[in-house]
């Protein structure tokens, strides 16, 4: 019965060390995107236009590691052009795991007066 309850406790933890080390590799690969979409998403502090609310957008990551935005909606119908601009001047490595995958991502756009 010893054996049994060993076996057991050493299967369970192997299941959960393998998953966590995927979890964490997966961020690791994420974080590269998000690196890139926040330094290339600031708020358009010189436009002339009211740059303020959110963008919803889905997009995928093309073999060449270029964006191609699947939808992407907004409240501010400044916002869009501008998002689509900046996500076209992100380009990641044709090895990133990204590739290929679908994203989905909400940014705001808030002035400094209206940040926590």
């Amino acid at each position: 019965m010893k054996k049994f309850f060993t076996i057991l406790s050493l299967s369970l933890f192997l299941v959960c060390l393998c998953t966590s080390e995927g979890q964490a590799q997966n961020k690791i690969n994420a974080s590269k995107l998000d690196k890139k979409i926040n330094s290339y998403m600031s708020f358009p502090l010189l436009s002339q236009e009211d740059m303020i609310g959110e963008v919803s957008v889905s997009f995928t990551v093309n073999p060449k590691g270029k964006i191609d935005v699947l939808r992407i909606d907004s409240s501010n119908p400044h916002l869009i052009p501008y998002v689509m601009k900046r996500l076209n001047l992100i380009v990641l490595p044709k090895d990133d795991r990204m590739i290929g995958s679908i994203q989905n991502y909400l940014i705001n756009f808030k002035n400094e007066e209206n940040r926590i």
